[in-house]
């Protein structure tokens, strides 16, 4: 009869229990994390603090850069080296990056409060009527006006395609730059009005504002919904624990035997979670997976290879942040079976152990 509750019992701790303790700790610790206010609030803020500076080392690479594959971008860039000014400098003093350290980042604060239940779920609006504002400043009509005047004159056939785009009628399809001919055209003044409106085409659509939290909405007052989260994906545990618990049970022989197989099976469970979750974490480089044969590589392969660092970091702080509380979580778990295992030494029992 023994080997049968052996076989029995291993059937459903192991190959059971295990995968179903696997799979729990890295749902309960994904779910956790990604509702936290690190994750929701905290993240996109240091996000927009790097911003400036990585505007500032992908056109550094840009200008210093000889090799660059695509012909219309090589003269845009040319166009863009001769006005000698920076995009940061633009985006500084237009109040580009204002708007997105203070505006954004206080929409993203306030949603972080409501998560924390320390504030009130009214609705959350990010004005974005500073950033129109920001789009349509003179120093972008100026900076633009420059980069269009420093490029090189349109032939014949592309002076046409020129005054085509903008001036046609029909701009139901949205305003796409891309279309523009990277030239100038000869004998077509270069204004600010003529600037301003492919300024004012760029955001006529854009919402005066957006509802990051909605008013239908329905949350308590002063519910910590990450908390609520946390209890509830917790609760999750309960189902491998039997199982494990079942197993162990039924294979064990002796007290000890049973602290034994369910230590044992709980730490394996752990160990695995703490291992994937920690090669997610610190390991993996998704970056270059998912950007290598993107828009940069049609750019520069130094481009590319700045684009792809920068994604990288950006990258390294999401996933550490996602998956840093599972393996915490599975080290933990782990080191719980292996408490477990060791008392199964510390039990006196009179009968056969497993």
């Amino acid at each position: 009869m023994s080997p049968l509750r052996k076989t029995i019992g291993f059937l459903i701790a192991a190959l059971v229990g295990i995968p179903v303790l696997f799979a729990t700790i890295l749902a309960v610790g994904v779910s956790n994390a990604v509702v936290t206010p690190e994750v929701m609030s905290d993240l996109p803020r240091e996000i927009i603090a790097e911003l400036p500076s990585t505007i500032d080392e992908l056109y550094t690479a840009l200008e210093t850069d000889e090799d660059i594959d695509n012909e219309k971008t090589k003269i845009i860039v040319e166009s863009m080296k001769r006005t000698g000014i920076s995009p940061r400098k633009v985006m500084d003093e237009s109040g580009i990056f204002v708007w997105l350290k203070g505006e954004l980042s206080e929409s993203i604060r306030q949603f972080g409060e409501v998560l924390r239940g320390e504030r009130d779920p009214d609705p959350i609006l990010l004005n974005m009527k500073p950033l129109k504002d920001s789009i349509l400043h003179n120093s972008v009509t100026s900076y633009l006006k420059s980069v269009v005047r420093n490029l090189p004159e349109c032939d014949d056939m592309e002076i046409e395609e020129w005054k085509r785009i903008a001036f046609r009628n029909d701009w139901s399809d949205g305003f796409d730059l891309v279309e523009f001919p990277s030239c100038r055209p000869a004998g077509l003044e270069i204004t600010d009005d003529l600037i301003k409106m492919f300024q004012l085409r760029a955001v006529e659509e854009m919402p005066e504002d957006v509802e990051i939290l909605d008013d239908w909405v329905d949350l308590p007052r002063g519910w910590n919904f990450t908390k609520t989260i946390s209890t509830v994906t917790y609760s999750l545990f309960i189902f491998p624990a039997l199982l494990i618990f079942l197993g162990s049970l039924i294979a064990a022989t002796s007290k000890a035997s049973f602290f034994r197989w369910s230590g044992v099976t709980t730490m394996i469970g752990g160990l695995l979670a703490y291992g994937l979750a920690s090669l997610l974490e610190n390991i993996i480089p998704v970056s270059e997976f998912s950007f290598r044969y993107d828009f940069a590589n049609s750019v520069s392969s130094r481009f590319q290879e700045i684009v792809i660092m920068k994604v990288g970091n950006l990258t390294e702080m999401f996933l550490n942040s996602l998956f840093a509380p599972s393996s915490k979580l599975g080290g933990t778990i782990a080191i719980i079976g292996l408490i477990l295992f060791a008392l199964s030494f510390l039990i006196n029992d009179d009968r056969k152990t497993a």
